[in-house]
Protein backbone atom coordinates (compact mmCIF):
# COMPACT_ATOMS: atom_id res chain seq x y z
CA UNK A 1 0.00 0.00 0.00
CA UNK A 2 1.20 3.52 -0.81
CA UNK A 3 2.80 5.95 1.87
CA UNK A 4 -0.29 8.28 0.83
CA UNK A 5 -3.43 5.27 1.06
CA UNK A 6 -1.83 4.30 4.48
CA UNK A 7 -1.69 7.89 6.11
CA UNK A 8 -5.46 8.06 4.98
CA UNK A 9 -6.78 4.86 5.78
CA UNK A 10 -4.92 4.66 9.17
CA UNK A 11 -6.20 7.51 11.06
CA UNK A 12 -10.17 7.01 10.13
CA UNK A 13 -8.80 3.31 12.07
CA UNK A 14 -7.54 5.43 14.97
CA UNK A 15 -10.79 7.24 14.93
CA UNK A 16 -12.65 4.52 15.19
CA UNK A 17 -10.70 2.70 17.79
CA UNK A 18 -10.56 5.65 19.84
CA UNK A 19 -14.24 5.87 19.45
CA UNK A 20 -14.65 2.62 20.70
CA UNK A 21 -12.49 3.45 23.78
CA UNK A 22 -14.09 6.26 24.62
CA UNK A 23 -17.57 3.94 24.14
CA UNK A 24 -16.24 1.11 26.00
CA UNK A 25 -14.54 3.21 28.76
CA UNK A 26 -18.29 4.76 29.47
CA UNK A 27 -19.56 0.96 29.70
CA UNK A 28 -16.73 -0.13 32.15
CA UNK A 29 -12.74 0.49 32.42
CA UNK A 30 -11.54 -2.63 31.65
CA UNK A 31 -13.67 -2.77 28.07
CA UNK A 32 -12.06 0.56 27.56
CA UNK A 33 -8.53 -0.74 28.08
CA UNK A 34 -9.38 -3.56 25.75
CA UNK A 35 -10.39 -1.17 22.79
CA UNK A 36 -6.99 0.98 23.59
CA UNK A 37 -5.16 -2.09 22.81
CA UNK A 38 -6.01 -1.96 19.29
CA UNK A 39 -4.09 1.39 18.89
CA UNK A 40 -0.71 -0.70 19.07
CA UNK A 41 -1.51 -2.48 15.78
CA UNK A 42 -2.29 0.58 14.35
CA UNK A 43 0.58 2.47 15.79
CA UNK A 44 3.56 -0.35 14.50
CA UNK A 45 1.17 0.20 11.11
CA UNK A 46 2.42 4.13 10.59
CA UNK A 47 6.40 3.23 12.11
CA UNK A 48 6.44 0.31 9.42
CA UNK A 49 5.08 2.66 6.50
CA UNK A 50 7.11 5.45 7.93
CA UNK A 51 10.56 3.22 7.65
CA UNK A 52 9.52 1.55 4.20
CA UNK A 53 8.99 5.44 3.32
CA UNK A 54 12.07 6.84 4.43
CA UNK A 55 13.92 3.30 3.11
CA UNK A 56 12.88 4.50 -0.40
CA UNK A 57 14.53 7.99 0.07
CA UNK A 58 17.04 6.15 1.30
CA UNK A 59 17.43 6.66 4.62
CA UNK A 60 17.70 4.97 7.39
CA UNK A 61 14.88 4.77 10.34
CA UNK A 62 17.20 6.82 12.91
CA UNK A 63 14.89 9.60 10.49
CA UNK A 64 12.14 8.41 12.64
CA UNK A 65 13.88 10.51 15.33
CA UNK A 66 13.95 13.85 13.41
CA UNK A 67 10.60 13.31 12.04
CA UNK A 68 7.88 11.67 15.13
CA UNK A 69 9.90 11.53 17.91
CA UNK A 70 11.67 15.48 18.46
CA UNK A 71 8.16 16.99 17.23
CA UNK A 72 6.28 14.82 19.90
CA UNK A 73 8.71 15.63 22.62
CA UNK A 74 9.14 19.62 21.90
CA UNK A 75 5.25 19.57 22.04
CA UNK A 76 4.82 17.80 25.45
CA UNK A 77 8.12 19.62 26.83
CA UNK A 78 6.14 23.17 25.27
CA UNK A 79 2.96 22.25 27.07
CA UNK A 80 4.82 21.61 30.34
CA UNK A 81 6.45 24.68 30.49
CA UNK A 82 4.05 27.04 28.82
CA UNK A 83 2.83 28.83 32.23
CA UNK A 84 6.35 29.06 33.40
CA UNK A 85 8.37 30.28 29.95
CA UNK A 86 6.19 31.00 27.28
CA UNK A 87 8.57 32.40 25.13
CA UNK A 88 10.56 29.49 25.30
CA UNK A 89 7.52 27.34 25.18
CA UNK A 90 6.57 29.29 22.06
CA UNK A 91 10.33 28.58 20.50
CA UNK A 92 9.43 24.23 20.41
CA UNK A 93 5.98 24.92 19.30
CA UNK A 94 8.18 26.05 16.74
CA UNK A 95 10.73 23.80 16.43
CA UNK A 96 8.22 21.02 16.36
CA UNK A 97 5.98 22.50 13.76
CA UNK A 98 9.09 22.84 11.74
CA UNK A 99 10.35 19.31 12.06
CA UNK A 100 6.44 18.63 11.13
CA UNK A 101 6.39 20.05 7.98
CA UNK A 102 10.07 19.25 7.32
CA UNK A 103 9.00 15.54 7.47
CA UNK A 104 6.10 16.53 6.08
CA UNK A 105 7.29 17.13 2.64
CA UNK A 106 10.24 15.09 2.90
CA UNK A 107 7.98 11.99 3.07
CA UNK A 108 4.99 13.01 1.46
CA UNK A 109 6.15 14.70 -1.91
CA UNK A 110 9.38 14.13 -2.81
CA UNK A 111 10.38 11.34 -5.01
CA UNK A 112 11.99 8.07 -3.69
CA UNK A 113 15.51 7.43 -5.11
CA UNK A 114 15.85 6.47 -8.39
CA UNK A 115 16.71 2.74 -8.82
CA UNK A 116 18.33 0.98 -6.40
CA UNK A 117 19.88 2.14 -3.05
CA UNK A 118 21.17 0.52 0.04
CA UNK A 119 17.87 -1.04 0.75
CA UNK A 120 16.54 -2.46 -2.33
CA UNK A 121 14.88 -1.80 -5.47
CA UNK A 122 12.74 0.86 -6.33
CA UNK A 123 9.34 0.49 -4.85
CA UNK A 124 7.72 1.75 -7.23
CA UNK A 125 9.15 -0.39 -9.81
CA UNK A 126 7.46 -3.66 -8.62
CA UNK A 127 10.62 -5.30 -8.95
CA UNK A 128 11.66 -7.22 -5.85
CA UNK A 129 15.72 -6.74 -4.29
CA UNK A 130 17.47 -9.42 -5.69
CA UNK A 131 15.46 -10.29 -8.63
Amino acid sequence: MSYWRVFIVLPLGWAAVVCLTLLGAHLHPVVGGLFFLLMAPLAVAVLATTVRRLHDRNRTAWWLIPFVLAPFLLDQAADAIMRDGLLVALLMALASTGLGLWSFIDLGWLRGTRGANRFGEEPVSGRKAGA
